[in-house]
Formats: C-alpha cells, structure tokens, sequence
C-alpha cells in the first residue's frame, strides 16, 4: 500500500521495493485484495440475484464486467457465486432468500476514515 500511496497505480515503480513480484502479480494483489474501494459489506438479495442472473447468461469465466457493476473483486463475486451455489444444492427445498448473508467486518464509516486519510 505504501507504494501505491507514493506512486499511485504506475506498478512498475513498486516492482523496485517488491523485486521478487512481478508489475502484473502487484497489480493484480492490489486491484483484488487491498483495495478499499472495493465494497467488502454484506451481499444483498438485488446483488446475489445479480450474480446468479449473470453466470446464468454469460457463465463463470469471466467476472470483470460485474465485478464493475457491483464495485466488488472478481474472487469475491466467484466465491460468493460458489456460496450460493452450493446452499440451493445443499437445501433444494430453499431459495436465493435463503441463503446465508454474513455481517462484514468493514463498515462503511471504517472505509471512509481510511479513503480520508489517503
């Protein structure tokens, strides 16, 4: 994160601290775990019926376009879909209400003290 601070999303610079990452590997660490920007709150039912309603058209390959839409990482959406997926078949008997939605450990007031301080 610190290099990220310094030189902003130019991953090049960064490789000079990380040497044994690559410009590609830091990218792609800060764009899926580190950055804040990145909704880490509770799945409501509009965004899991979202996500089934996509793998349902376009499949589970590519995630980037509703990673866009949902303003959440790729991982999380597919990790999410698996979630979902293995609950309905689990409980056949239950639907996308159903399933389990967990409290985030990031707040929304959390986010905005660390988008402030940058």
């Amino acid at each position: 994160m610190i290099c990220i601070d310094k030189y902003g999303i130019n991953y090049q610079k960064c490789v000079k601290h990380l040497p044994a990452r690559s410009a590609v590997q830091i990218k792609m660490r800060y764009r899926n775990c580190c950055r804040m920007l990145v909704k880490r709150s509770e799945y409501s039912l509009q965004e899991d019926s979202r996500i089934m309603g996509y793998v349902k058209q376009y499949g589970t390959k590519i995630w980037g376009p509703l990673a866009n839409e949902l303003n959440r990482s790729t991982g999380l959406l597919r990790q999410r879909y698996k979630t979902i997926s293995n609950f309905l078949n689990r409980h056949p008997d239950k639907t996308i209400k159903d399933v389990p939605r967990r409290k985030s450990n990031v707040d929304g007031a959390e986010m905005k003290r660390y988008q402030l301080s940058r």
